[in-house]
């Protein structure tokens, strides 16, 4: 079960979507499912990470890959995601915790 916030991880990318709740996934799945590529995956607010596949509806659904992301690793996405949103002082972005990180994707999307 997703813990929520959580954040989508598009392959290649450095860009970051945060996503709020449950009902906010639901709402927007499709807007997602049109995106979407192989290998993108959804890290929740306690480091795990999952799988975005299409079901039988053609609705993607988060399915859980048995891995998971460490602070560490969480810092590092979100420094690239800042850098390519135009932050400066990247180097200086820093969390306490998984969840910590996670919201800060929301912050930078708001700059």
């Amino acid at each position: 079960m997703v813990a929520w916030p959580a954040i989508i991880k598009y392959s290649g990318e450095d860009e970051l979507s945060y996503i709020g709740s449950q009902s906010e996934w639901e709402l927007d799945a499709e807007l997602y499912a049109a995106s979407l590529e192989a290998g993108d995956s959804l890290i929740d607010g306690q480091g795990q990470i999952y799988a975005l596949v299409k079901n039988d509806q053609q609705r993607v659904v988060p399915r859980p890959s048995g891995q998971s992301a460490t602070l560490a690793e969480l810092v590092t996405l979100l420094r690239g995601h800042a850098a390519q949103s135009g932050v400066c002082c990247v180097a200086k972005l820093n969390a306490r915790t998984i969840a910590e990180a996670i919201a800060l994707v929301e912050s930078i999307g708001d700059l």
